[in-house]
């Protein structure tokens, strides 16, 4: 098989290197517009910039959106990718059925060959790759049924694995916040004349009022952030679950149905429970010889 084959990304992986570089830049370059460029607005630098607890949320934040959008980027390609390779495979089927059923494996995976890198690389292309490789390896057509089953299982929970980093940054966020909140809170109290507070009410819960507030904001825009990272992420995850669905069934449909025809499959059911008597008299009979034989 070509490089192609070789060079198959997973699917549904995020790549982290990439995602905390571009982060951290789209971080910088945020925290740089509010500070000398068009962001310079007060709610922003009393939101983003008024603690470092809040900062490190709105750090965290961005790099959560740029790892969404990456794959809502690459569920949009495979759409269409998912799509052209539907097409394509359905198209060589219907060129093949005068090719016989022993050698439909072999002759699938030489003009799937030739078909673009792109779509060879794509989820489905890599779908494909993995079910034609098994049976082969096999040697007829073998459990295809249990191979597409343990495939899209593994698919399933590689796409829920993709998700480690943000469901890492869901919780982290709130938790920064409450943790700005309390350290608000204390700096607040430890900040406050007692002498003040006995002479001039007035004045002392105006400046508890004000450090309360600060500190409460540090909460604010991190629970703002994490729901709205939390709807944006299970929109993708519904796209990307809603893509493997259709790869299995198009990938089930297609190869069953092209694939199923293998003579030796209602031989093997059939001398299955044989094959199974004999091995068992086999090792009677080595047994019974061994214990002759000492």
């Amino acid at each position: 098989m070509n490089s192609n084959r070789r060079s198959q990304p997973q699917s549904c992986t995020l790549p982290l290197p990439q995602v905390l570089l571009i982060g951290v830049g789209f971080s910088a370059a945020f925290f740089g517009l509010i500070l000398y460029g068009p962001l310079d607005y007060p709610i922003l630098r009393r939101y983003c910039l008024g603690h470092p607890v809040a900062i490190a949320s709105v750090c965290l934040f961005i790099v959560g959106i740029v790892g969404l959008t990456l794959k809502w980027i690459a569920a949009l390609q495979q759409t269409r990718l998912t799509t052209r390779g539907s097409s394509t495979l359905q198209r060589l089927i219907d060129d093949g059925n005068e090719i016989t059923p022993k050698q439909r494996p072999a002759w699938l995976v030489a003009n799937w060959e030739s078909q673009s890198g792109q779509l060879q690389r794509s989820w489905f292309g890599a779908r494909i790759w993995r079910v034609l490789e098994l049976q082969i390896n096999r040697g007829r057509r073998n459990q295809l049924e249990s191979d597409l089953k343990s495939l899209s299982e593994l698919e399933a929970d590689r796409q829920h694995d993709s998700y480690s980093l943000l469901r890492i940054i869901h919780w982290a966020m709130p938790m920064l916040g409450f943790l700005g909140t309390v350290l608000g809170i204390s700096q607040t109290l430890s900040q406050l004349d007692t002498a003040t507070l006995a002479s001039q009410q007035g004045d002392a819960m105006n400046q508890l009022t004000a450090g309360l507030n600060i500190a409460f904001d540090t909460t604010a825009i991190a629970l703002v952030l994490t729901v709205f990272s939390m709807f944006v992420q299970f929109a993708i995850s519904r796209l990307e679950q809603s893509i493997l669905s259709r790869i299995d069934s198009d990938a089930a449909d297609c190869l069953i149905q092209y694939l199923s025809a293998d003579p030796f499959d209602a031989q093997d059911n059939l001398l299955a429970p044989v094959r199974e008597a004999l091995d068992g008299v086999l090792a009677g009979v080595r047994q019974l010889v061994t214990e002759q034989a000492s």
